[in-house]
């Protein structure tokens, strides 16, 4: 679901639940790293960013718990 999906049932979502972002929201105006600070400052513990960005860039996310790359597997 999109942010805004989220954001409506995030009453129903436990605080240890994990949540993937993808640091790529297209069909919405939310900045991804500031919606992932967000939660993280809201008690959500288990974030996790999926992108295919520079891996320098992401290791400079720290609100995340672990990073999932989005490379083919032949690379």
């Amino acid at each position: 679901p999109n942010p805004e999906s989220f954001l409506q049932e995030k009453a129903s979502v436990t605080r240890d639940t994990p949540i993937y972002l993808d640091l790529s929201f297209p069909d919405t105006k939310l900045d991804p790293v500031g919606f992932g600070q967000a939660l993280r400052q809201e008690g959500y513990a288990e974030l996790f960013v999926c992108s295919g960005q520079d891996r320098r860039e992401l290791a400079k996310i720290r609100w995340a718990k672990g990073i999932c790359w989005k490379e083919p597997p032949w690379l």
